[in-house]
């Protein structure tokens, strides 16, 4: 078991913004349908000399395959043109 952070830029091509609404729709359809559980952190990331608003979706499994299918479902919905996987060791439950 590892935990991933995903890093979902909320940018898309067309110079709009993904907007609340749209992600919690992709959190819903998505995330809720493949993980028990993840936590989602705000950051600012840069891509291409350009900043932007970023999500980071963290998630303990042992289903890395789930992980890289979260990844590529959203650059279909929202026309990414890549999204970071981070591999980590598995978070520590106390």
């Amino acid at each position: 078991m590892n935990t991933y952070q995903i890093f979902l830029g909320l940018n898309r091509p067309d110079n709009e913004t993904i907007t609340p609404e749209q992600f919690n729709a992709y959190t819903s359809e998505v995330l809720d349908t493949m993980f028990d559980g993840y936590t989602i952190s705000d950051a600012v990331g840069n891509w291409k000399g350009e900043r932007e608003a970023t999500k980071v979706v963290s998630v303990c499994t042992e289903y890395k395959n789930l992980v890289n299918k979260a990844a590529e479902l959203y650059k279909v919905y929202f026309e990414q043109d890549a999204v970071a996987i981070n591999t980590l060791p598995a978070l520590e439950m106390v």
